[in-house]
């Protein structure tokens, strides 16, 4: 064949392969189509950074890629959006931190955790007025305690409190909104408060050179979880699954994108956008179900039976309320469950 005649079929070839190539990352790099018709879910979770990964997949189409029309109901605790979802309100999945799914497991059965979404080492925190002479945990003998009541900052108080030689009964603990414990406590209307964030910086704000910072970070791992009934589970795996694959999309791009992710956060939160970058680097965004979260369920269920906050003598076998399934079919290295069927 002459080079004239071979030279155009060369030119054609290396457009289509760079048309091919172009198409594979062109694919690799766009957003996921929507496998199927659009599904609908509501999910219920609070205004916190906690559930950062929902306000970003809501802004950046995470849920509709995934083929879910997902609309967010907001409560001002997650333990508020457990009773909800338990009273059977219309809610599908909601977020919760541990200790309300502890003290629900004593009554109810039929709901379970699907996942895990962040953690953290520091979001929980006991924070006094120095002007109510505090500063040390021993100094809270006799004080006034603001705290939200069975909730895992009211779990970190008492851990605190016994590791310091104190018991519950010599305290005063005054049971408050969240949105109201920092005023409180620079009001001095209470002397210390146990609560979470952003709510501890709000207060730390307040206090200016008045703060007193009592809890360590580490002194207690904080879960944010996503649960759901175990009825909706049974009927709508493929959702949960999809769901789940949202959130784990949404994680790579906070881990990839994090400035732009504070300011999703910032904005749909109304919170100053330095105050959220501040924090970020207390929350460990992920997905994932490990034996530690069954083994702080376990060391809960006992403190409530110890602190009658229950009229039952035994803990449940926490195993049974996670269905990781879902879980495991999206990320599943992640499920590092001792046992998983119990």
């Amino acid at each position: 064949m002459s080079r004239q005649r071979l030279l155009p079929i060369m030119t054609v070839c290396v457009m289509i392969a760079v048309g091919i190539s172009g198409y594979v990352w062109f694919s690799h790099k766009r957003s996921p189509q929507s496998p199927g018709p659009v599904e609908k879910l509501t999910l219920g979770t609070d205004r916190s950074q906690l559930s950062s990964p929902i306000w970003i997949a809501e802004q950046q189409g995470h849920f509709r890629d995934a083929g879910r029309a997902v609309t967010i109901k907001e409560w001002p605790t997650g333990k508020l959006a457990l009773q909800a979802l338990l009273q059977g309100e219309p809610l599908d999945i909601i977020t919760v931190g541990s200790t309300p799914i502890m003290l629900q497991s004593f009554s109810r059965d039929d709901f379970r955790i699907i996942a895990t979404f962040v953690d953290s080492q520091d979001n929980d925190r006991v924070i006094a007025n120095r002007a109510s002479a505090i500063t040390t945990v021993t100094d809270l003998r006799g004080k006034k305690i603001g705290y939200v009541k069975e909730t895992s900052a009211h779990f970190l108080l008492e851990i605190l409190l016994v590791e310091h030689g104190l018991i519950p009964a010599q305290v005063e603990v005054v049971e408050l909104k969240p949105v109201d414990l920092p005023k409180a406590l620079a009001d001095r209307h209470v002397d210390a408060i146990a609560i979470w964030e952003p709510y501890a910086t709000q207060a730390l704000a307040l206090l200016q050179e008045r703060g007193v910072r009592l809890s360590p970070p580490g002194t207690y791992r904080a879960t944010y979880n996503l649960v759901a009934m175990q009825d909706f589970i049974d009927k709508r795996q493929h959702a949960v699954t999809r769901f789940l694959t949202a959130i784990d999309r949404t994680n790579r791009f906070i881990s990839d994108q994090r400035e732009a992710a504070q300011t999703i956060v910032a904005g749909r939160l109304q919170m100053d956008r330095a105050v959220v970058a501040q924090l970020w680097e207390k929350f460990s965004y992920r997905l994932f179900l490990d034996q530690l979260f069954v083994l702080d369920l376990e060391s809960q269920a006992r403190w409530a039976i110890k602190s009658q906050l229950t009229d039952k003598t035994v803990g449940p076998n926490y195993l049974h309320f996670v269905s990781f399934d879902s879980l495991q079919s999206v990320k599943p290295k992640a499920v590092t469950l001792v046992s998983p069927r119990p």
